[in-house]
């Protein structure tokens, strides 16, 4: 019973070898038969100048039979060599229809750059005018008392007292008819209209009010009553704000595209919905290093009564800037393939033929065009994706094929073969000692004698004669 039971255990362990050899077997071909085919379209003449079998997914892979991918498995399909004759791409009426193909023409129409930046309110540095003190003397009574507070043209600010203006009085009222005493006067501080009062009165005083030279806020006060005051002193810094500035940062590829006259458009975040029109005063020579981008100063009229831009707000900035009649094409007609860029050309309803452009500037999804089209061509402007595809698969545009045709003769190049480095000679081993008894499991343990082996313990049995 135990031999029938081990003889069909026997034939069980043969059976499943036998088993996995033949799957092993039909596993090497499988994967042997596609790959001896590739081999040997490799060693075939190259198919480039005539039919030929392509991968629609790996272009590269090209074969003079039909096959499969050796990278996907998917059928090669065939392109002729009047395909690549031609160059262009043929898609019948259905496939296109399929595809969404859609066509539009080269024109040349105007073109208008958008663009924007963030700004910054300041003050109209033409509408600020500084009080300061051009005699010595102490300010007696203080009419403007805190920063902010809003003061009209000739408005008293302080009171000053000084000798020095007393005597200058004194001087014009000997001299009345002497223009250049009216004008020491006006210069040494006293407005027109307190120069024909006191010409009027005959009186001079001994304090004398120093009043506003504009309307508009005292946005900086340095002066106290009693303060003593020497000459060039700057007491009040007054500035209007019925006209506004607007420093904005450009970027630098749209500053050179800012003129001064242009008009743009300011928006508040906090108010949505509301644009206010601005004027471009200047545009600054220069870039900020740091990021790269450049500046323009704009002027906004405000509101004097209740203005609504302040000095210091951040505020949003739209440019819409004419930049005249170029030839254009729209945007998703432009196919980016690395360096180049290329369009698909209507030769007629069922055929396209790649071409290389070079476009410039871009705004409401239309592309100016440099060269490389004429007015009046038609172009793919969707669908091009498919197109490319189509290209690639049966070789009309060869724009892909650049880098890997200048590779090729660096591939076929002959290689430098590298000469033998000699090979240290193996000092000749010592002949072996006679060993007459040797350990079953572990042969390298010998031993003269008979005895156990140290790793196992088993004893060492007669070694065999050499």
């Amino acid at each position: 019973m135990v031999e029938q039971n081990n003889a069909g255990g026997s034939r069980w362990g043969r059976a499943r070898i036998v088993g996995g050899a033949v799957v092993l077997l039909v596993l090497v071909l499988s994967f042997w038969g596609p790959r001896r085919r590739w081999l040997a379209s490799e060693k075939a003449p190259a198919a480039s100048h005539g039919d030929h079998y392509t991968c629609s997914m790996h272009p590269s892979i090209q074969s003079p039979v039909p096959g499969a991918c050796p990278l996907c498995g998917m059928a090669l399909v065939q392109v002729s060599a009047q395909q690549r004759a031609e160059g262009v791409v043929r898609v019948d009426a259905a496939s296109r229809d399929l595809a969404g193909i859609q066509t539009a023409r080269v024109e040349t129409l105007p073109m208008r750059l958008a663009f924007g930046g963030s700004g910054r309110i300041t003050y109209d540095e033409t509408a600020v005018s500084d009080v300061t003190m051009r005699v010595r003397g102490i300010a007696e009574k203080l009419f403007v008392k805190s920063v902010g507070q809003h003061v009209v043209q000739e408005q008293p600010l302080f009171r000053l007292y000084s000798n020095e203006l007393f005597d200058a009085q004194r001087t014009f009222l000997s001299r009345a008819d002497d223009a250049s005493e009216r004008e020491r006067l006006r210069l040494l501080g006293m407005s027109e209209t307190q120069v024909a009062a006191l010409a009027a009165s005959r009186k001079p005083a001994l304090a004398v009010d120093i009043v506003a030279p504009r309307t508009g806020y005292a946005v900086m006060k340095d002066i106290v009553e009693g303060s003593v005051l020497p000459l060039g002193t700057r007491v009040f810094r007054i500035a209007a704000t019925d006209t506004v500035w607007i420093e904005t940062d450009v970027l630098d590829r749209d500053i050179v595209s800012l003129r001064e006259g242009q008009h743009a458009q300011v928006t508040l975040d906090y108010v949505p919905g509301r644009f206010y029109d601005a004027v471009v005063l200047y545009v600054f020579p220069y870039l900020e290093t740091s990021n790269r981008t450049g500046r323009a100063r704009l002027q906004l009229v405000n509101d004097a009564d209740a203005p609504e831009f302040r000095p210091g707000m951040a505020v949003s900035v739209r440019f819409d800037v004419d930049a005249g009649s170029v030839l254009q094409v729209p945007e998703s007609a432009i196919l980016y393939t690395g360096p180049r860029q290329l369009v698909f050309v209507s030769v007629d309803e069922q055929r396209f033929r790649p071409q290389e452009v070079r476009t410039g500037r871009s705004a409401h999804g239309m592309v100016e065009v440099l060269s490389g089209l004429e007015a009046g061509q038609v172009v793919a402007s969707s669908g091009v994706f498919l197109l490319a595809a189509e290209a690639r698969i049966n070789g009309a545009a060869t724009y892909w094929d650049t880098a890997q045709a200048a590779a090729q003769p660096a591939a076929n190049a002959p290689q430098p073969t590298a000469s033998p480095m000699p090979q240290p000679t193996a000092a000749p081993s010592p002949p072996p000692s006679a060993a007459a008894f040797r350990c079953p499991m572990h042969p390298e343990v010998q031993s003269a004698t008979p005895s156990k082996c140290p790793k196992c313990g088993m004893a060492l049995e007669s070694a065999p004669a050499p």
